[in-house]
């Protein structure tokens, strides 16, 4: 099953996540350098040196204001998620430069990134799309692999076997007699063995040497190919046999 892996979601989310980050620190610093303790003559209350005048410096401070950098950037972060608190622009020195500001806050963040984090997914979505159907096909495959494997294993178990033994020196069928090799004349039914056995024997030495190259599934799909094949002939051959006493 095809499904976006954790390590794949964040290279797609990067880009989006770069660009979130630069633009809440470019608003955090824009507001900060118009609001911050230069411009509005705040006082910074991490340089005040007294314990209870820190105290009452940090109760006295508004909530939302953009006294410190770390204040602007998690009043632009409230912004961007909806905690419109618009008194400290209200009441800073350029209120008209601020809301303009702050309106283009609302406009990149918001939408602009809602549908680049979109069309990031969506290209990511197109992208795996596109293996659905090597996926397909491999699990096909690997059911196909296991049908034929049960096939051939219950073919194997339940087949008459042919067992032959070979001399070293293969001897020659109706030749004359070789003393000096060991080898006799054969005569009769010796020199002979039946036609369909010596098909079979043929076919399990041939399935014996392409099973070591073909693989278990690619032998047995040639072997069944090569017994219909063998099968279309006797029947034809039948066939003619057969319309040849007629004629």
């Amino acid at each position: 099953m095809i499904s976006l892996s954790p390590c794949a979601a964040v290279s797609a989310l990067r880009l989006f996540l770069v660009i979130l980050l630069l633009a809440l620190l470019g608003f955090a610093n824009a507001f900060y350098a118009i609001l911050g303790k230069e411009g509005s003559g705040a006082v910074d209350c991490s340089t005040v040196q007294d314990g209870d005048l820190q105290e009452l410096c940090q109760a006295n401070e508004p909530p939302g204001s953009f006294a410190t950098p770390w204040r602007a950037i998690r009043t632009t972060l409230a912004y961007v998620f909806g905690d419109f608190d618009l008194a400290a622009l209200d009441d800073g020195p350029t209120p008209v430069l601020l809301s303009l500001l702050w309106c283009a806050l609302m406009v990149v963040l918001p939408v602009l990134l809602l549908n680049l984090i979109i069309a990031v997914l969506n290209a990511s979505y197109v992208r795996l799309d596109g293996c659905k159907l090597a996926e397909l096909r491999l699990q096909q495959t690997s059911i196909m692999l296991e049908m034929l494997h049960g096939r051939l294993k219950s073919v194997l178990d339940d087949h008459p076997y042919v067992h032959v033994l070979k001399p070293a020196a293969k001897p020659v069928q109706g030749g004359p007699a070789d003393p000096a090799n060991g080898t006799e004349a054969p005569s009769g039914s010796k020199a002979k063995v039946s036609e369909a056995q010596q098909d079979y024997i043929e076919n399990m030495e041939g399935y014996g040497l392409l099973l070591q190259e073909m693989g278990e599934a690619n032998a047995s799909r040639l072997l069944q190919r090569q017994r219909r094949r063998r099968a279309m002939k006797a029947a034809q051959a039948a066939k003619r046999s057969n319309a040849a006493p007629m004629s």
